[in-house]
């Protein structure tokens, strides 16, 4: 999704961006994005993933950027159905 809250899509002659239409999902998966890469990073050093991926706290925070991701996808799910009833062009692209 990180492809789509950035590039700048032209609409109606207007240059816009999806960050643009939905601002608060935008700056969730910005928080998520950066927050996955970091533990990521933590990650990288050991290369038994149960090891790290069973430290204290881990599982929550896992579960909460993944609820969070759910919720970005879902506004824009519905953000792309408003595009779509408006342009029928559309109804083709799909969501992934």
């Amino acid at each position: 999704m990180a492809g789509v809250f950035s590039p700048a899509t032209q609409y109606d002659g207007q240059i816009s961006t999806v960050a643009d239409a939905l601002p608060e999902a935008a700056q969730e998966f910005t928080v998520v994005d950066s927050e996955y890469k970091s533990f990521v990073l933590e990650c990288s050093g050991d290369p038994v993933a149960v090891r790290c991926c069973a430290g204290q706290g881990r599982l929550d925070r896992l579960e909460t950027l993944l609820a969070t991701l759910e919720e970005c996808q879902a506004q824009l799910r519905a953000y792309l159905e408003e595009r779509r009833a408006e342009t029928p062009r559309l109804c083709f692209l799909p969501d992934s």
